[in-house]
């Protein structure tokens, strides 16, 4: 589709279609994601997550005194505009590219449901009981 849309098109309509996929209001579930077909900014829709990290030990006793937290996204679903790759399926997504990754920019406070700082750290050990 990509290399017809090309020939149709031409390659100064392929690039304003890559510069709006760019720009497109995104929903909470969603993330852009480089296509792995067209190399452009396609949509991904999914869930994230906060994972808690270790970030200060007791230095006597090592146990961890502190923890913070990092939110990561895993696509369930991806489409990109300019080519036309749809990708519905866990395994479709999983052999076109890493469904997980971490959102560096987000602040963790704005995906923890129900956050209260006190509890931070119980949060973190509840989550490392239960691996």
């Amino acid at each position: 589709m990509l290399e017809r849309r090309k020939a149709d098109e031409g390659d100064a309509v392929l690039g304003v279609l890559r510069a709006v996929s760019e720009s497109v209001p995104l929903t909470a579930g969603q993330r852009l994601h480089r296509c792995p077909v067209c190399e452009s900014s396609g949509i991904a829709t999914g869930d994230h997550g906060v994972e808690w990290v270790p970030t200060d030990w007791d230095k006597e006793t090592g146990q961890v005194t502190s923890v913070d937290g990092e939110v990561w996204f895993t696509a369930q679903a991806f489409r990109c505009r300019v080519c036309g790759l749809h990708l519905d399926s866990q395994a479709d997504i999983d052999a076109c590219f890493d469904p997980v990754w971490e959102i560096e920019d987000a602040d963790w406070r704005d995906y923890e449901i129900d956050y209260d700082e006190d509890d931070a750290y119980e949060h973190w050990r509840e989550d490392m009981h239960q691996r």
